[in-house]
């Protein structure tokens, strides 16, 4: 970082392979030291020598990559994975026709379960991951730390389709997984269930509910229960709001049933998450004209959903690389509203919070990688997404259509984002007035590339004692959705660990 007057460069420079052994292999403290050679627009050219302040030690860089530590026990036994069909309207609801909860599909010998409980098409699934305190306790491992790095889910309302596709995830291939937890779907798997629409090709669709951490916003198919209240209530109506069937009723029976599971599971975004999933797939025309057999009113429709997620030891073991993707978020502020000026430390840091979470909860960028710069003013402000570089060709595809949406009035993902400012920054009285605003003016992403292999720094993986690296854990969902007037439908879960 260098700062020359009001303004400011930041630069990313890629490392050599060896250039931190002196500091690694000796007690002795190093700087490093840069030369800076500017020229501004008139031609003329500017020199500076910077040197870092901070200095690197071999102590606080094995710090940051620890040994591998193994545990007594398997990921199978850490990590419990929850699944819900229906909403729940009160804390006891659990095991009445309305839902269906199956708790911790793993545990049941194969990894199956079933329920005959009539799932509407329009009803969100649950999704819930926990650590099991107990196993962690015993084997002296107490601060992991859930990331979920992808949901991917295959739609079908072709049992033949759905039938093909068991019979080839069965056989072990469908998808590649890269070490850093990223799914790339493989081309077999593709022919049966595209991810965009194909003409002469029906009966399946997928969709990336998450990618790379990153939450699917085109169609608001995911919602990722936050463990604040007041940014659940925000998050869950605004999501119920973009439904395609959205109601008063809809979106407070969401709001209610977010809530329930926040307190019930004692959602806290590290040890224990959850995520809503939409299951109402907007089936073309051409797909009824295709099969006779079908119509809008009564027809099957199952799912398989393949997920990946990174366990980390603590906090400071996620994943920090020089290769990043960097999302800045234009915003304007009304003048009393101005959050880096006159206002008391405490208040200013509840604020910024506030910010953080929202756009946090709404695209899936942890809350750490997201920073807020002011301009000279203070009204002006910029909100920049630091989001580590994974391995999915998908993510870049996926941050700059977030950038085009949030730069275009009227899409789902900046509408949402807008109607949880104007919701939040209501509480921030004495200073909000009528007419106030916080508003999104546009976006803009960089892509830092970083040679291979010049990675600064990596998380520490943490493979279990039967040798099953602690981040490859898939899970495979098959759910069955009616029509009103449908059969009894049935859910089938199956788990594996690659």
């Amino acid at each position: 970082m260098y700062t020359e007057g009001n303004s400011r460069l930041e630069y990313t420079f890629p490392l050599g392979q060896y250039v931190l052994d002196r500091a690694v292999d000796t007690d002795k403290q190093l700087f490093m030291k840069f030369v800076l050679q500017l020229r501004t627009a008139t031609q003329d050219r500017m020199q500076k020598y910077i040197s870092t302040r901070t200095s690197m030690r071999g102590d606080s860089v094995k710090e940051k990559c620890p040994a591998p530590v193994r545990v007594d026990s398997s990921l199978a036994q850490i990590l419990k994975i929850d699944m819900l069909d229906g909403l729940l309207a009160s804390d006891t609801q659990f095991g009445q026709t309305e839902t269906s909860l199956v708790q911790d599909v793993k545990a049941s010998g194969n990894a199956n379960a079933s329920s005959s409980v009539n799932v509407n098409a329009a009803t969100p699934m649950t999704l819930m991951l926990r650590i099991d305190d107990e196993v962690l306790n015993e084997s002296g491992m107490d601060s992991y730390t859930i990331e979920v790095v992808t949901i991917f889910t295959m739609y079908f309302i072709s049992n033949v389709k759905k039938e093909s596709m068991v019979r080839l995830l069965n056989t072990g291939r469908g998808f590649t997984q890269f070490e850093d937890g990223s799914i790339n779907p493989d081309d077999d798997l593709l022919r049966i269930c595209p991810l965009d629409r194909i003409r002469g090709v029906y009966g399946c669709i997928a969709r990336f509910e998450v990618v790379s951490g990153l939450h699917e916003f085109e169609g608001t198919s995911v919602l990722s229960i936050d463990p604040d209240e007041e940014i659940c209530n925000l998050a869950s109506e605004t999501w119920a709001q973009a439904q395609r069937t959205a109601s008063m009723s809809s979106v407070h029976a969401v709001s209610t049933h977010a809530n329930r599971v926040r307190g019930n599971y004692s959602i806290d975004a590290k040890t224990r998450q959850a995520f809503l999933i939409s299951q109402d797939v907007p089936w073309s025309e051409a797909e009824f004209i295709n099969d006779a057999s079908l119509s809008y009113l009564q027809y099957p429709q199952h799912s398989i959903s393949i997920f990946s997620v990174n366990l980390h030891i603590a906090d400071h073991t996620r994943l920090v690389s020089a290769q990043r993707i960097t999302l800045s978020i234009s915003t304007r502020l009304s003048e009393n509203l101005a959050l880096f000026s006159n206002y008391d430390a405490q208040v200013r840091i509840v604020r910024i919070q506030q910010v953080r979470s929202v756009i946090s909860t709404v695209t899936g960028v942890h809350i750490d990688n997201i920073e807020l710069r002011p301009d000279i003013t203070h009204t002006l402000l910029a909100i920049v997404l630091s989001i580590p570089h994974h391995k999915s060709p998908y993510q870049e595809q996926r941050v700059r259509r977030l950038g085009e949406h949030l730069s275009r009035p009227g899409t789902n993902v900046r509408v949402r984002v807008e109607a949880m400012f104007a919701q939040v920054i209501e509480t921030w009285l004495p200073d909000y007035q009528i007419g106030s605003e916080f508003a999104i003016l546009g976006a803009t992403v960089q892509v830092h590339d970083t040679p291979a292999g010049h990675t600064v720094a990596i998380y520490a993986q943490t493979p279990a004692a039967r040798g099953v690296p602690a981040h490859n854990c898939v899970c495979k969902r098959i759910n069955s959705a009616h029509g009103e007037t449908a059969l009894e439908p049935h859910l089938d879960v199956f788990c594996t660990l690659l």
